[in-house]
Order: structure tokens, then sequence, then C-alpha cells
């Protein structure tokens, strides 16, 4: 009994926690490289990109016009997650994301302070899960113009 614990004791430290390596190829764009330790928790890759635009409303209780700037974020938005790692150098892992673009900046008032803009995004999830090997990157295509390169390491 004895043998048997210090056994499984020995092949649950074997099975160390890895790290993951991310490459994201957009576009044209150069190359973004990542790494995050993989593990049962997700782990989040925001890669989107802030927009400023203008807002402009009427107060009619006060009779004026108010003018603002706000923010809005597009681009690729990632989860990690590592459903089941073996000690062969193998781990199963969730991938979650989504894509935003803008499609269009719509002026809908203009007031005397500035205009009222609304933007128009549009937005795609996927999700999928792939198992990456030691040594062997494994290639995730989004969508025609995104690459994920995942390749694991272990710690």
């Amino acid at each position: 009994m004895r043998i048997l614990g210090m056994l499984l004791l020995s092949v649950s430290a074997s099975v160390q926690a890895a790290t993951l390596d991310i490459s994201v190829a957009q576009g044209g764009s150069q190359i973004q490289e990542f790494s995050l330790d993989l593990s049962e928790e997700r782990q989040s890759l925001d890669l989107r990109e802030s927009h400023r635009y203008s807002v402009a409303v009427s107060d009619k209780t006060r009779g004026k016009d108010i003018c603002r700037e706000a923010e809005y974020r597009t681009g690729l938005m990632l989860t990690f997650k590592n459903l089941e790692a073996t000690d062969q150098g193998l781990s199963l892992v969730e991938v979650v994301g989504q894509q935003s673009i803008v499609e269009d900046l719509a002026t809908t008032e203009v007031l005397s302070c500035g205009a009222n803009q609304s933007p128009v995004i549009q937005t795609r999830a996927f999700s999928t899960t792939t198992t990456v090997e030691e040594g062997r990157p494994r290639a995730i295509v989004i969508d025609g113009d995104t690459t994920l390169l995942l390749s694991l390491k272990p710690e």
C-alpha cells in the first residue's frame, strides 16, 4: 500500500504544468507572440484595440446639448483552458474566442456641440478543442485573416 502511494505521488509529480506558446498572425500585421501557463483555470488573451467616438445628447430638462467621447473595442479576445494533460507531452486545449469588427460608425444626430455617432459592431464567436503535442505546433485558422499557432513547452 505504501509503495502504491509513492508510485502515485511520483506519477503526479511528473505531470507538470506546461506553458502554451501562442503566435497570432492577423492579415499583413507582424506576428504577435504570447505565453500562458496552461492550467484547468481559464486564461484570457485580449488583443482588442480601443477606438474613440463622439456622443451627443440633448438634455431637454436643462435645455443643453451634452457632448462626450466614448470608447468601443474591436479585435480578437481569446480564452484557453487545459481540459486534459498526459505525461506523454499531450494536452487537450479548449480555445474559445470572439472576433469583432466595426462595420460602420453612423452619425445619427448633429447638435450644437458635436455629432452623435453610433458604432455598428459585428461579432463572431468561435470555439474549438484541439490536442497540442510537445514539439509539434498546432495551427488554428479562425477566419481567412487570422491564424493561431499553439506550441506546448513543459515546465
